[in-house]
């Protein structure tokens, strides 16, 4: 009987180990894919204050972070209103264990126009 107890105790602890691993590699990936997102949102940032203008576009393409796979996709359309109102969606997808993982972002960038009188 002790033997049966000792080894269900066992059992457990080594299960939440690896539960607990499990979620510690999905929380990494995610800050990975999340940092990644950031980066291409200050790209396209630092682009439309050069260009002062985006154009529509959609982009993906597969990035490696820490021997780990991503796939990403941008989607930039100009939205009805403010003129230079631009929508960004950016996803990032990985393979985390058994489960298809995303993580995702929208921003809206407004270019606006130098005031009369000023030129850089």
């Amino acid at each position: 009987m002790t033997v049966a107890v000792l080894s269900f105790g066992i059992v457990l602890v080594f299960e939440a180990f690896f539960i607990t691993l499990d979620v510690s590699k999905l929380a990494t990936s995610r800050l990975d894919a999340l940092m990644w997102i950031d980066d291409k949102s200050w790209e396209l940032h630092e682009k439309l204050l050069v260009a002062g203008a985006l154009e529509e576009a959609k982009a993906g393409g597969d990035f490696v972070r820490d021997h780990k796979p991503y796939s990403w996709e941008t989607d930039i359309t100009t939205l009805d209103g403010p003129p230079q109102l631009y929508r960004l969606n950016m996803k990032v997808r990985w393979k985390s264990g058994w489960r298809n993982a995303v993580s995702s972002r929208q921003a809206y960038y407004l270019s606006l126009p130098e005031p009369a009188g000023e030129s850089t």
